[in-house]
């Protein structure tokens, strides 16, 4: 459980607590080379010289923004 001290910090972050909890558990199995913003992981694969990196799907779920409280 996630203290209610930080709720604030996810807020402004606008990550559900939900979501921010099965992304952390879950994070060596979502993601492989990066982790992070769909955007950014798109930016990061062009770096790389590849098409795409794993994890591109668990990200748009992980870190889609969530509705104001």
């Amino acid at each position: 459980m996630i203290p209610s001290a930080l709720g604030s910090i996810l807020d402004r972050l606008q990550v559900s607590a939900e979501s921010w909890l099965e992304t952390v558990a879950r994070f060596g199995r979502l993601f492989h080379r990066a982790g992070g913003l769909a955007e950014h992981l798109k930016v990061e694969a062009e770096r790389l010289g590849v098409n795409w990196l794993h994890g591109l799907h668990s990200s748009q779920v992980a870190f889609a923004h969530s509705p104001p409280p």
